[in-house]
């Protein structure tokens, strides 16, 4: 047929325009025909998690798969997105080509990075059974489509956990590089965890994984014991990982436990050592359940609840309505606490109950009707004897943490009694069959309560309870129900500290606002409020408005914690003597920041006589633990790595026993940076992936560049040049967004170096002009150091020698004065390099020769290289050959594939090297093409 319009540009295919004109030239020929609306299952997965090129790669292949499924008097084209239209002969059957094409994607790998795995959904219409018309039938079409999604699928957009599900994708690609990763997702029961596996295993599968579900509350054929085949336990654990070895030999293995505090003793003895012995295969283990069931070697992942806005998606996602009525929105938020499997229960409770009108506009709440579904039980209730309601009482004051352990211990009664009265809660509709106590909606808890109306007495006592035992939440709940107002306020400042340590800074602000109706009362205390709001503030990086709240709560009590805090502000803002001067008057408490803050000021002297007497006359773990950071900190900055890591071990031990999520991710992030300058690059990205785990649960966004930065150092070493710029260029955007000047001035530095390296030498220029301005400000004399001796090295490059020599002079002052060897040895490295450049081959010999026994590991390739050509230069072929050949072999030990393209594209220029130059020329070329570098630095 001619096509009226253009073909599509990705495709080749015939576009929407030309589908119609098609269908309607068959429906002239009154033959009987099949359509067929296909989609790419997942496809959003696809463009979300690899990008919206691989996405068009996968299209593009698609379409070819169809176009090569068809006959030759038979059609397909783009419909748009990731869906297709085919047409064919109605002699066929119509179910012969669906079943053809996924029974052939079974065994087919599209190729790309990365290789993927596909399904397709189908919906088919038959001419004339469905339809004498192109309308009739595309929509027959599309509704079988939508229908066998909906069964396949939730029919649910995935909502507000992309952070969480990227950093699952993260350790996918990290096991498929072969280490293994091991994760365990927490969070409230309804939370979410089944659909975040659900999403994780689409992802895997697309990607060649194997796919092992275990699940451990449900005795059956995907309980772990049924599964490995295996009866007793008898060498169980060798059995599971003999297993497990074998298929990982195979492909990467994605292994999903479910509720695995629900695995038998014996079998948790049995998974503790399977997990230990599967520490070196290509296997990714999730597990999901009680975050008190802990694993070692496990990094958690929080599943939070929705807020309000994705409470309300959620709704419209079920509904398949974009108009929902806001107050029935709010009124499931309220009622579900965000968790998306009680709003699921909500919404179908409000339907089946008539509740909400449904038209054409959208969906609301029927005039006159009240929102309260708990009638129905009320009368059961009532029917209970009256120390059974004063248990479902309790029960119900306790909420969510109404555990059998917990109302044991709370009542005093034996397991048996209260496992009766939960079965006649359950027959009665006020409970949900549970192993603990749960009521059956938020509505029928709270109709307990007030049919009771609970005495001053069992508000009071269950209070007490919930705080004793940290539920600081609940408890503030129940005490305002007892009118203790100051109670309340307590328990809400403790929960918000909660919040915060967990990293749901919206829930705390959202606390903050609720007690803030008490500010004028006698008890309020406004330096501890003002306090967690400068906490608040500073996490997400607006130093200036934490600074505000702090002076507040200095005035208001004098706390030398709250001057601290401010003087870490002024740190963050880059106002070093500023930091200095407030740290000094909040005392002994501040000498650990104290010391970070002379590190930056390079008095490396008094840096370390501050950390050390930190260490002797701090007791406080809470200040201890940043003590032993600091003076980690200080020993890396003097190239004492033992002793660093020595005291960030120690540092650690602390962090752990306080479980201080913030100095469990400073000391991670620091001893990664130990094992990278000790080239052991594994260890050193573990640690910096452990780091990342616990910022981003803490949402503490001026941290996370840190790690951004850290991570784009690991990537560029294994080669992942596009990785790096990515790291790079995160660190640098958001230290933009939120004025953090000192990082955004490291973030300019790393790209204008790297950019350097690699050849770009205008993008190189730009960023380093801009690091010097900012480094120059804030007075952040290492990574000026290290900037003067690159700028040394662009100036040559660029012929403007005198700027090079200037730069050179100015990196010497700081390396002196900051004391350190690595610095130093870097400095003199690049004045040996300018000299030998600018023709002084002596004196530049007499400055490499210094570095002869002192030069560092990282710096030793580039040493020889620099040896190579000195020598080539001065026409010692055999030293020339000798050292050229130690670089790369060097580089080929110890340090990245671009360096060795690098040393290769150097030798391939020098006599010494004439009969291998167009070898090595090659190599370079090749070398660079895989990394993705155009030409390399020069």
């Amino acid at each position: 047929m001619r096509y009226r319009s253009n073909l599509d540009d990705l495709t080749g295919l015939p576009l929407r325009e030309d589908i119609r004109h098609y269908i309607e030239e068959r429906l002239k020929e009154k033959k009987p025909f099949h359509i067929y609306m296909v989609d790419i299952d997942y496809f959003k997965v696809i463009n979300d998690q690899f990008g919206h090129l691989r996405g068009d790669e996968i299209i593009k292949d698609v379409a070819d798969l169809l176009r090569n499924s068809i006959n030759e008097n038979e059609f397909v084209g783009r419909y748009g997105g990731d869906e297709f239209i085919i047409v064919v002969s109605g002699s066929r059957e119509p179910d012969e080509l669906p079943l053809r094409l996924n029974e052939h994607l079974k065994y087919r790998e599209f190729p790309g990075d990365p290789p993927v795995r596909l399904t397709l959904s189908f919906g088919h219409a038959s001419y004339p059974q469905d339809g004498r018309s192109y309308v009739k039938l595309i929509g027959s079409a599309d509704e079988r489509l939508l229908e066998r999604k909906r069964r396949r699928h939730t029919g649910i957009r995935f909502i507000g956990r992309e952070n969480i599900i990227s950093l699952l994708k993260g350790s996918l690609d990290q096991t498929a590089e072969g280490k293994p990763a091991f994760i365990h997702i927490i969070g409230k029961p309804g939370v979410g965890k089944s659909r975040i596996l659900e999403e994780l295993s689409v992802i895997a599968g697309m990607i060649g994984f194997e796919i092992i579900h275990s699940q451990c509350r449900i005795p059956g054929p995907n309980h772990p014991v049924s599964q490995f085949s295996i009866p007793g336990m008898v060498n169980l654990g060798w059995k599971i990982t003999w297993k497990l070895r074998e298929m990982s030999k195979k492909k990467p293995l994605l292994w999903v436990i479910d509720d695995i505090e629900y695995c038998p003793r014996e079998m948790a003895g049995v998974l503790k050592e399977v997990f230990r012995l599967i520490e070196k295969e290509r296997v990714m283990v999730v597990i999901t359940g009680d975050p008190d069931y802990a694993y070692q070697g496990f990094t958690r992942i929080q599943v939070p609840p929705f807020d309000l806005k994705m409470t309300g998606e959620f709704i419209r996602g079920i509904l398949g309505i974009t108009n929902v009525d806001q107050r029935f929105i709010l009124h499931a938020y309220r009622e579900s606490e965000g968790i998306p499997g009680r709003i699921m229960m909500i919404v179908n409770n409000f339907l089946s109950s008539g509740i909400l009108a449904i038209d054409t506009s959208g969906i609301t709440l029927k005039e006159g009707v009240s929102i309260d579904l708990s009638e129905s039980v009320i009368n059961q209730f009532k029917s209970l004897s009256r120390n059974e309601r004063r248990i479902l009482i309790y029960a119900a004051l306790l909420n969510d943490v109404a555990t059998m352990e917990n109302m044991e211990e709370l009542l005093g009664l034996n397991f048996k009694k209260l496992e009766d009265v939960k079965r006649k809660g359950i027959r009665a509709g006020i409970l949900v069959d549970d192993k603990d106590f749960r009521f059956s909606d938020n509505a029928v808890r709270e109709a307990v309560i007030n049919m009771e109306n609970p005495g001053k007495t069992i508000l009071q006592k269950a209070g007490d309870f919930l705080f004793e035992r940290g539920y600081y939440s609940n408890a503030a709940v129940v005490y305002e129900m007892a009118n203790k107002r100051e109670k309340a306020f307590l328990s809400y400042i403790k929960t918000t500290r909660d919040f915060m340590e967990r990293g749901l800074l919206a829930d705390a602000l959202n606390v903050l606002e609720e007690v803030s109706k008490w500010e004028e009362e006698k008890w309020f205390d406004r330096a501890e409020f003002h306090g967690i709001y400068a906490d608040y503030y500073f996490r997400i990086g607006d130093y200036n408005r934490s600074i505000e709240h702090l002076d507040i709560a200095y005035q208001e009590s004098q706390l030398p914690r709250f001057l601290l805090k401010k003087a870490k502000c002024y740190g963050r803002l880059g106002k070093l003597s500023e930091a200095y001067n407030l740290a000094r008057d909040a005392g002994d408490i501040a000498l650990p920041f104290m010391t970070e803050i002379l590190i930056r000021l390079g008095d490396i002297k008094r840096a370390e006589m501050s950390g050390n007497l930190a260490i002797q006359v701090l007791e406080d773990p809470e200040y201890l633990v940043e003590a032993y950071a600091a003076i980690g900190g200080l020993m890396i900055q003097k190239g004492k790595l033992e002793r660093a890591l020595h005291h960030l071990q120690t540092g650690l031990t602390i962090a752990r026993k306080m479980k201080d999520t913030y100095w469990l991710g400073i000391l991670h992030n620091r001893i990664g940076v130990c094992y990278y300058l000790r080239s052991r690059l594994e260890d050193a990205k573990d640690n910096y992936y452990k780091a990342l785990n616990y910022f981003s649960e803490l949402g503490d966004t001026g941290t996370l560049i840190y790690l951004y930065l850290n991570l784009g150092i690991i990537a560029i070493k294994e080669s992942n040049i596009e990785d790096g710029i990515e790291y790079y260029n995160k660190a640098y955007t958001i230290s933009k967004d939120i004025s953090q000047k000192q990082l955004l001035g490291r973030a300019a530095r790393f790209l204008g170096e790297l950019y350097l390296e690699i050849g770009e030498l205008d993008k190189a220029k730009k960023y380093m002009n801009e690091a010097l301005k900012i480094l120059k400000e804030t007075k952040m004399l290492t990574d000026l150091c290290h900037l003067y001796a690159n700028m040394s090295r662009l100036n040559v490059i660029l012929s403007r020698y005198d700027r090079a020599k200037e730069n050179i002079q100015r990196a010497k002052g700081i390396a002196e004065k900051l004391k350190s060897p690595i610095l130093k040895s870097e400095v003199l490295m690049r004045e040996g390099e300018y000299h030998l450049r600018t023709g002084n081959l002596t004196t530049g010999k007499k400055l490499l020769d210094r570095l002869k026994n002192s030069c560092p590991d990282d710096l030793k390739g580039e040493y020889y290289l620099l040896l190579a050509r000195v020598y080539d230069l001065l026409d010692k072929k055999a030293l020339s050959r000798k050292y050229g050949e130690k670089a790369v072999q060097h580089h080929k030990l110890h340090g990245t594939l671009w360096a060795i393209g690098k040393d290769y594209l150097v030798l391939s220029r020098l006599k010494a090297f004439s009969d291998r130059a167009g070898e090595y020329s090659e190599l370079s070329k090749e070398i660079f093409r895989r990394c993705g570098i155009e030409k390399g630095f020069e």
